[in-house]
């Protein structure tokens, strides 16, 4: 799962929410830190990552982009699958996007001393460039993606992930609408 995933399965919980979004951009040293809610954030950012990577959805969509994306397909499929949550965020959520995605925001630059500058910085241009909202239209998807891609040390072919959202769309709804009905249950079992 991705950025908007992350925050929405945060349930509203600030703390919750803080840890799930620095999670992927912190390295282990820089958990020293964040006080031990925002240490409960990240383990439940960790908790999600791990049922996702195990999950026979995940799996399935993984194998349709394998041949364009190597092995950077898990990742292009937790960008998309952001997508898929937004075109189906009414099922999930009862906020509007925009103003999740403003919320989302809000709580970040309420709590920007909690952060130490690298992680603000980063937080920063996620903001400003409103990465969250990015996620839900194909347009800003494909920036995402131009992005990322052009971070990446090896052939990629994030630029052409649409190509393969397209081509899956359906498979990768239904199997998106089965996994994050398992993920929300499960997410109700751990503390």
């Amino acid at each position: 799962m991705n950025f908007l995933a992350h925050a929405l399965l945060s349930n509203n919980v600030e703390h919750i929410l803080l840890g799930n979004l620095v999670a992927d951009i912190i390295s282990k040293k820089d958990e020293l830190f964040f006080s031990s809610k925002i240490l409960h954030g990240i383990d439940h950012h960790r908790a999600i990552d791990h049922f996702t990577d195990h999950h026979v959805e995940v799996k399935k969509c993984v194998q349709l982009i394998r041949p364009n994306h190597g092995k950077y397909a898990p990742v292009v499929t937790d960008l998309l699958w952001d997508l898929v949550l937004a075109e189906n965020w009414d099922t999930y959520c009862d906020v509007p996007l925009r103003t999740f995605t403003n919320q989302v925001y809000q709580s970040l630059r309420n709590n920007w001393v909690h952060f130490p500058p690298n992680v603000q910085s980063k937080f920063d241009y996620l903001i400003n460039q409103d990465f969250l909202f990015m996620y839900s239209h194909l347009e800003g998807m494909q920036i995402i993606l131009n992005k990322i891609e052009a971070r990446t040390a090896f052939k990629s072919n994030f630029s052409s992930a649409l190509l393969d959202y397209e081509k899956h769309h359906t498979s990768f709804t239904k199997s998106f609408l089965v996994f994050f009905s398992d993920l929300i249950e499960y997410l109700k079992t751990i503390k």
